[in-house]
């Protein structure tokens, strides 16, 4: 885990470019960050914004009945199991559709600024 938490380190902050230079120490940083192995933390956060992303093309393509299922949700609290809640509110986080829509979105993002960039 240490030797792959520093290569990361490395690529993303340019250390064979002398962008940064990240120290072989800085590889053992993962074991003080609880989001790597706790409760499956950073997991939420990739489930979150798949679902997140989900919902609001749901509100874009379906309108104001997309719009009152996204309210029913945030209603129901926490009163039900998450996934139940999404399939509710129209995202079912076991097929592909909601991932495929976060591909979407983020390949949309890209090309708007690959397209700014070369202004």
């Amino acid at each position: 885990m240490t030797e792959m938490y520093g290569e990361i380190l490395k690529r993303y902050h340019g250390h064979d470019q002398n962008v940064v230079v990240i120290d072989d120490l800085y590889a053992h940083e993962w074991m003080y960050i609880p989001h790597f192995y706790y409760n499956m933390y950073v997991y939420q956060y990739a489930t979150s914004i798949t679902a997140g992303t989900a919902l609001y093309e749901k509100i874009k393509t379906e309108g104001q009945p997309a719009v009152e299922n996204f309210k029913k949700l945030l209603k129901a609290g926490g009163s039900d199991y998450p996934y139940q809640l999404l399939l509710d509110a129209g995202v079912d986080m076991a097929k592909p559709e909601p991932y495929r829509a976060l591909v979407k979105r983020m390949n949309d993002i890209m090309d708007r600024m690959e397209a700014i960039l070369a202004k």
